[in-house]
């Protein structure tokens, strides 16, 4: 069988112009960590996870490796959109707005010990002007406070930046040295004016019915609105010695009761998670990190290694 030349040439001309539609069409870009985060989690709210598997993103019946990279600890940043990560004596970032799983290190000379003794490395609070990521223990034991605008770290106490008067730690806050101030600069404009959620609990600046005796400075009742619930963290008791020493309760606004059996004078009651243990609220407020554990505000969905949501919730400090 043979064709005639005009039908060749037109199978050839086919082959070049279909060749040259598939070379002029563009790549498709890769997805963003975070746009997989979003895909994946199908509108749930979604936390970064740090372990000994190393960085993971986690929502409810669905994970997402990200880097093998095993750090010290992590803080994961909605504001600028990246996870804190320290290895050693190294502040790395890790951009969940890229496609990478390579971190950058911004930060070297990061004290392996700041009064957290058994040479624990010191662990961060983040701040973009007001709003701060990441908590540190109360009751003197010191951390670096990071601002991200000014590319400057210091050394810290209960959550707020401070000049430390002790020469051997002006020593450790003078190691500090900042190795990557364009990239400070970018993280500090991506994350200008991202507003916190509105707390929707219509909580009272106090809440009555406590005993007059359970706070030694009288401010028991003190409620704090948890952003995407009506519910308010109460002070509920405060002594004060070494250190001072709170305690809280949680009161619902909507049924204008006391959470997990509270009731006022107790010493006790059957919360899920330490009272006075700090609180990274996810988002929508449907999920809440406790000690590194997520809960759904009743149980354990995650036992350990979280390190914030992606995307802002709401801190609250604790003891």
């Amino acid at each position: 069988m043979t064709r005639s030349l005009p039908c060749v040439f037109l199978a050839v001309a086919m082959l070049l112009c279909t060749s040259a539609s598939a070379e002029s069409e563009p790549k498709a870009r890769p997805a963003t960590w975070l746009e997989q985060i979003h895909a994946g989690a199908k509108g749930k709210d979604a936390a970064i996870v740090c372990d000994a598997n190393g960085v993971w993103a986690f929502a409810p019946e669905w994970k997402l490796p990200i880097s093998a990279q095993v750090a010290n600890w992590c803080v994961a940043d909605g504001f600028a959109d990246v996870v804190w990560m320290q290895f050693g004596k190294e502040l790395h970032v890790l951009d969940l707005a890229g496609t990478s799983a390579k971190t950058r290190v911004v930060l070297t000379g990061w004290p392996s010990d700041a009064g957290h003794g058994e040479g624990a490395p010191a662990p961060v609070v983040v701040a973009h002007g007001n709003s701060r990521v990441g908590n540190a223990s109360h009751n003197g034991a010191f951390h670096v406070f990071l601002r991200v605008e000014d590319a400057s770290a210091t050394l810290g106490l209960d959550n707020f930046s401070y000049t430390v008067e002790d020469a051997d730690l002006k020593k450790i806050e003078k190691r500090i040295q900042v190795r990557d101030r364009k990239l400070f600069k970018r993280l500090a404009t991506r994350a200008k004016d991202r507003a916190r959620p509105v707390p929707v609990s219509a909580c009272p600046s106090k809440i009555k019915g406590l005993p007059a005796d359970a706070c030694e400075d009288g401010e028991c009742g003190l409620a704090a609105p948890i952003a995407g619930t009506t519910y308010c963290r109460v002070l509920v008791g405060q002594t004060c010695g070494d250190g001072c020493y709170l305690s809280f309760a949680f009161y619902d606004t909507k049924t204008s009761a006391w959470l997990y059996g509270f009731k006022p004078g107790a010493e006790t009651h059957a919360a899920p998670f330490p009272d006075a243990a700090a609180l990274a609220v996810s988002p929508s407020g449907s999920h809440v990190i406790v000690g590194g554990a997520i809960l759904d505000w009743k149980k354990r969905i995650l036992p350990k290694g979280a390190a914030g949501w992606v995307g802002i919730g709401q801190w609250l400090h604790g003891e």
